[in-house]
């Protein structure tokens, strides 16, 4: 059996740029356009309006033609039987494949698509998304007898092309296990590949058990679990990542028109939606996303609104805006994981929540950093919520349906979203309240997370 120092020893990477920030040049610097296998043309863009996390912008890939991309200017070293994870936050924007992999070279710089040659299989660790928002996906591959070098690719994976975007990609030497031991084999087999390879695959199913074992507590943390570790974790805390909306006939979510998303619009603008037969249903703008589409949080669900395309608005600073809403029986929404993990982290607030407002703060700003919140209690079995922050359209949509804020057990709850700074006057957090001019909302007093 390996032995523990050599089955597990994570070592990440080093790549240039992993996160496209370091410049406005395209190619984004450490990059280039194509790589092999890829083809070169392309049309590279950032997006700084919605960026992956905390970025300042991330790369966006506009490809047509069958995998079109970018891989990076410098292959770093491999040695045969290293195992390797690859890391990437993607979004797709068209709803074809966008994909990062990493891709392993001959002597030549010619990839290694299997141990033996025209057996078809590929190696390569992949992954790729068709998923329209922000997810954070990681495989792990082996190296290959004849690798040399490895390089990393990030590309829209689809006949036609499509849109991609990219947050980050990142590597790591997981285990160097097999070499280890193939490095014990007398010199006399060592030239002898078939008996190498049939040494490796012996070893490979106890590596990827001991990476398996030695990473379990890592994949399960609630931190950094992705996919079916998340819902695994949703298992185990009782919360599953399909949540229902309750109210019936109200606006549960929207989406903006591409074709008809208006101009003149402000974050922070609240619009009607107008539908025979229903009422009171507003949208707020929340922020911009891709070609400056609106995104749209429901403020407030109304009444009689279904299903229905290419609503007409009104309010707001601009014109033009038309929708496209849900609005049903028995509606649900099945989240992606970044969303999925903060539902997880207010499920185990709620189950540990003392009943105290000062209790709520520091796990606020773990789950929306930046953010504040302050409860005021009405005396009348009230309370009205206070959330100061940046909320997209699905974190509202949870809060205003009671999924995020704890709340006690007869006690109605009543939300008041407020943009960063907030107006107040004092000496006072000059990141949270602002005095005429520039802050927003009504500073309601009292101690703010």
């Amino acid at each position: 059996m390996p032995s523990a120092s050599t089955i597990y020893v994570p070592q990440p990477v080093t790549i240039v740029n992993p996160n496209f920030t370091e410049s406005s040049t395209l190619p984004p610097v450490g990059w280039q356009a194509g790589g092999a296998g890829l083809d070169s043309t392309a049309t590279l863009s950032y997006d700084t309006v919605n960026p992956y996390g905390d970025n300042t912008q991330s790369l966006v890939i506009d490809s047509t033609a069958s995998g079109s991309g970018i891989s990076s200017i410098i292959a770093f070293p491999v040695q045969f039987g290293q195992v390797y994870q690859i890391e990437a936050a993607l979004l797709s924007i068209s709803g074809d494949p966008a994909a990062a992999q990493l891709l392993f070279l001959d002597v030549n710089g010619n990839p290694i698509t299997g141990y033996l040659a025209g057996n078809g299989v590929n190696y390569q660790p992949f992954v790729y998304t068709l998923s329209q928002s922000w997810v954070v996906l990681t495989a792990q591959g082996t190296v290959p007898h004849g690798a040399v070098s490895c390089q990393v690719e990030c590309f829209v994976d689809s006949l036609t092309g499509g849109v991609g975007e990219f947050g980050y990609v990142a590597a790591t030497l997981l285990s160097t296990a097999i070499p280890y031991y193939l490095a014990k084999v007398p010199s006399q087999f060592q030239g002898a590949p078939k008996f190498m390879q049939f040494l490796a695959a012996l070893l490979q199913p106890l590596v990827d058990m001991g990476i398996c074992a030695a990473s379990m507590n890592i994949a399960f943390s609630l931190a950094s679990a992705v996919g079916p570790q998340l819902d695994t974790l949703g298992i185990i805390l009782g919360q599953p990542r399909t949540v229902p909306l309750p109210f019936v006939g109200t606006i549960v979510s929207a989406v903006a028109t591409r074709n008809h998303s208006g101009s003149g619009y402000l974050i922070g603008d609240v619009v009607s939606v107008v539908q025979a037969g229903a009422s009171g249903g507003q949208l707020k703008i929340v922020g911009f996303g891709f070609n400056n589409l609106p995104r749209l949080a429901v403020l407030a669900g109304g009444t009689g609104y279904a299903t229905a395309n290419n609503l007409s608005t009104t309010g707001g600073s601009g014109s033009g805006l038309e929708v496209n809403i849900v609005a049903q029986l028995g509606v649900s929404i099945t989240l992606d994981d970044p969303h999925y993990r903060t539902l997880l982290q207010a499920k185990v607030l709620r189950n540990q929540w003392d009943g105290q407002a000062d209790s709520l703060f520091l796990p606020w700003q773990q789950m929306f950093p930046g953010g504040s919140i302050y409860i005021t209690d009405n005396q009348n079995m009230t309370a009205t919520v206070f959330l100061v922050g940046t909320f997209d359209s699905i974190y509202e949509t949870l809060i205003l349906n009671g999924y995020i804020v704890p709340r006690p057990e007869g006690v109605l709850y009543n939300y008041e979203f407020a943009s960063l700074p907030i107006f107040g006057f004092g000496n006072l957090n000059p990141v949270l309240i602002e005095g005429f001019g520039t802050g927003s909302g009504v500073y309601p007093g009292g101690n703010w997370a």
